[in-house]
């Protein structure tokens, strides 16, 4: 959902961020996050769908291409309510509305197929277990809450900055992991973009880990003490070390058999792929942690300067490294720049929990 990641502004961030921060104002992010969903989701979408068209040979606009415009906000919605849920330290909520989610649209996407439904039936079902789910969340989560629909302009404008800064980190990071199939498709190595594919499709799943225990420290990380703080970055990275490597250690020994077992013998190069994208996925893993941290903190530039610096160097790696060595060169390039941006964020997490901790004890001392 391309429209409403855009129109988000990175406000599922700042929401979460200031709600731990002062959980009395929560009824009032949930109605700036409904009004912004209707204002940006429904506009961004319709950009989408123009852009769609442009691009696409058809002038038709089709059912599918306009239910953009009722499921950007829908999708804002869920996703703005869920990280609430984070931001108020409810895991168990949290847990439930995603699982609830699933299982609706699941559930109705098996009826579809029983019933030999075309995409716009999807679609729907998609619609309505996000907003099924996402109006339980706000009944839960506004219970014992007063609800003004009034729009906070000044609530608004004090997150925004930060919900700006960490969607920028977000989607740079994000085109980092995607650098090498551009590069691929660059150079014309058509029969490798798929074996990639399926590499990185593995290669996310095991992203999987520590993108939720991030986002589940994050809450606790707003509330806690400098010191405090500090000290539970460098021990959720001890433990969470340990478990990649082993992890990382058991797929490089299981995964390539397994992919060929399940996708054939052509499938072959993907698990040697995935073997050389595995200190990729391993110092992500941490570097998910570290982000979350420094998300604490207030997201610092130096956070998104290190993840322009890296996406420039994966590029011109990736470049020099497909043309000497092909994917397998790629994949390297990728791993190098993830121990790359491990390091500069994990120093820019240690220099700012220094200032952190100084002014902590100047406030103390005052």
């Amino acid at each position: 959902m391309i429209a409403g990641q855009l129109a988000l502004l990175g406000m599922h961030a700042s929401n979460s961020y200031l709600v731990a921060k002062k959980p009395e104002i929560l009824s009032q992010l949930l109605v700036n996050t409904f009004w912004v969903a209707v204002v940006l989701g429904i506009p961004v979408a319709i950009i989408t769908v123009v852009v769609d068209r442009m691009i696409g040979q058809s002038v038709e606009i089709h059912a599918p291409v306009m239910f953009i415009l009722f499921l950007a906000p829908i999708n804002l919605l869920f996703i703005c309510v869920t990280n609430l849920a984070v931001g108020v330290h409810r895991p168990q909520l949290y847990n439930l509305l995603v699982i609830l989610n699933g299982v609706v649209f699941l559930t109705l996407a098996a009826f579809g197929m029983l019933a030999t439904t075309g995409p716009l039936f999807f679609l729907s079902a998609f619609a309505f277990a996000s907003v099924a789910v996402s109006t339980i969340g706000i009944v839960l989560l506004l219970r014992g809450h007063a609800i003004r629909w009034r729009f906070d302009r000044a609530l608004f404008t004090t997150g925004i900055g930060l919900g700006i800064r960490a969607h920028v980190a977000t989607l740079i990071a994000y085109v980092v992991t995607r650098v090498g199939v551009v590069v691929l498709r660059h150079y014309g190595a058509f029969s490798d973009v798929g074996h990639w594919s399926v590499a990185m499709q593995v290669h996310d799943t095991l992203m999987i880990l520590p993108g939720t225990i991030g986002l589940l420290l994050y809450p606790a990380w707003l509330r806690a003490n400098p010191e405090a703080r500090w000290a539970g970055l460098n021990t959720s990275l001890f433990w969470l070390a340990l478990a990649m490597g082993a992890i990382c250690a058991v797929m490089a020994i299981l995964a390539p058999p397994l992919i060929v077992l399940a996708f054939g013998a052509p499938f072959e190069p993907a698990g040697q792929i995935l073997v050389a994208l595995l200190p990729s996925a391993f110092f992500l893993a941490l570097t998910s942690i570290v982000s979350q941290f420094l998300t604490a903190l207030g997201v610092p530039i130096a956070q998104l300067l290190g993840w322009g610096v890296t996406l420039v160097l994966q590029v011109l790696l990736s470049v020099l490294m497909v043309e000497r060595y092909g994917v397998q060169g790629v994949a390297y390039a990728q791993s190098t720049c993830a121990a790359f941006i491990c390091l500069w964020l994990y120093i820019t997490a240690k220099r700012h929990a220094k200032i952190d901790r100084s002014r902590a004890t100047s406030s103390a001392v005052l």
